[in-house]
């Protein structure tokens, strides 16, 4: 089932909250929220070498061997860290940003800026500040702790590359240690939402006015796609859960025996069979023998369901209780029911898309 184009949502985001008695706070109410007092900005940075250097005297010896004609067509470079290395730190990178947009919305178009419910701050700092921890800590393993030669990694890498590389080792090609550690850093912090009350410049009431208005309503225009951005993940989500529960139950033994039906008829025509082909039928049957491809009900994609499902709430900033509402019904729906028992029973079947079907029409309502 798809779910209908929609209109876009706009919420009006209060920047200022009213005063308030004691111990009543607001709810939230559809489309008109206190976003300031629900959430803050937090800033990402990561900062990644390529470990790339132009290498400018290999390529003019390209150039002249070859004579080519422009030599500004050739680019040759040189790698000044291991690769083995290299991957290590991209991969505590990337666990770094993987983490902080789990945790976090979209801000506007500014990838390091994202926007943070309030109560998952504690937790979302805690997970993101280990991943940072951990980098930091990796960039020292890999380049400034000291190896079996008694000398940094760093300096023992150029060492290898004096030999590997022969008359195309250039020591201005590589940066100072500490240079290099400068190019692997990471960095968390946090502020408010700007709401434009403190702007202390010199300039005409109409300016000043005009410049809170657009402060507003870019806040407005963020919030408001960042609650998109969570609808639609939700949707999507069920979607391909939906789709999975549109399969037919086939027996993987009569997947097989269809997909062998098929090939017997492709060798009745002479040329037929390539050997592309052949190789895609050998992997498919391997696939289906193998359960890969004998259903799209997976129990990994129940969970997958299930662990968004569960996000929702730390993703909320607008504190929409529908929405979260939602999302408990669907993370009951894939924890009751197993992928395997929801596969073999097709009444089951029926009623689990059902009740998913009709978890999409609400969300859809939330648009």
């Amino acid at each position: 089932m798809k779910r209908e184009p929609r209109k876009r949502r706009h919420v009006t985001v209060r920047l200022n909250a009213p005063e308030q008695t004691p111990g009543t706070p607001e709810a939230p109410t559809r489309g008109h929220v206190d976003i300031r007092s629900r959430a803050l900005l937090v800033i990402v940075n990561v900062k990644e070498w390529s470990a790339q250097v132009t290498a400018e005297d290999l390529r003019d010896q390209l150039v002249f061997d070859n004579g080519i004609q422009d030599a500004e067509l050739i680019r040759a470079t040189k790698s000044v860290l291991p690769k083995e290395s290299l991957a290590k730190l991209r991969t505590a990178a990337n666990k770094i940003t993987s983490t902080f947009k789990r945790w976090s919305m979209p801000w506007g178009n500014v990838w390091s800026t994202r926007i943070l419910a309030a109560t998952a701050y504690p937790d979302a700092r805690k997970e993101i500040m280990d991943a940072i921890t951990e980098y930091d800590a990796l960039v020292i393993s890999e380049l400034e702790s000291i190896g079996a030669s008694g000398q940094s990694r760093y300096a023992e890498a150029k060492e290898r590359a004096k030999t590997l590389l022969g008359g195309a080792y250039r020591e201005t090609d590589y940066p100072t240690l500490d240079q290099v550690k400068t190019r692997f850093r990471a960095s968390f912090r946090t502020m408010s939402i700007p709401d434009g009350a403190d702007i202390r410049v010199d300039l005409s009431r109409d300016i000043i006015d005009q410049i809170r208005a657009e402060e507003k309503q870019f806040a407005q225009d963020a919030v408001t796609a960042a609650m998109d951005t969570l609808y639609d993940e939700m949707a999507a989500m069920i979607e391909r859960l939906t789709a999975a529960l549109d399969e037919e139950v086939v027996d993987p033994q009569v997947k097989v025996a269809a997909l062998q039906a098929e090939l017997q008829t492709i060798l009745a025509t002479p040329g037929a069979l390539t050997p592309e082909k052949l190789a895609a039928f050998e992997t498919e049957l391997t696939e289906i023998q193998n359960g890969k491809k004998a259903t799209a009900i997976r129990e990994d994609l129940f969970k997958s369901v299930a662990r968004f499902a569960s996000r929702v709430p730390q993703l909320n900033i607008t504190g929409d209780s529908r929405l979260e509402a939602l999302a408990k019904k669907l993370e009951t729906l894939v924890t009751t029911n197993s992928a395997a028992d929801v596969r073999n029973s097709v009444p089951l079947k029926a009623d689990v898309k059902a009740q998913a079907e009709e978890i999409l029409e609400q969300v859809a309502d939330l648009y």
